[in-house]
């Protein structure tokens, strides 16, 4: 049990918080304005990386695909990362095998 002065209650919202800042902090090249966030869909984890509030931002390539796909599964917060303008999915990358899918 985590002492009473820990900044963190260490719940899986605390740490699904820090785990996607940690991935912002190692990943730089996701603008601020982007909103990541975890989704389920059919028992399969997304971590979605959404460049609505920035569409000017967009400029991703294979490293980068790469890169975010690896440090997610250093964190265990997904299986696949959706990155998405909006509704339209614009990229992805597999976390198994590091496997890389662009313009779906």
């Amino acid at each position: 049990m985590a002492p009473k002065n820990w900044p963190f209650n260490y719940n899986s919202f605390d740490l699904e918080v820090e785990a996607i800042a940690k991935l912002r902090s190692l990943v730089k090249t996701i603008p601020r304005e982007c909103k990541i966030f975890r989704e389920l869909k059919d028992d399969f984890i997304f971590l979605t990386v959404d460049f609505e509030d920035c569409p000017q931002e967009v400029d991703l390539n294979i490293e980068q695909f790469a890169m975010c796909g690896i440090v997610c599964s250093q964190l265990g917060l997904a299986n696949s990362v959706l990155f998405k303008i909006g509704n339209q999915i614009i990229g992805s990358t597999q976390i198994s095998g590091i496997g890389f899918a662009k313009g779906l």
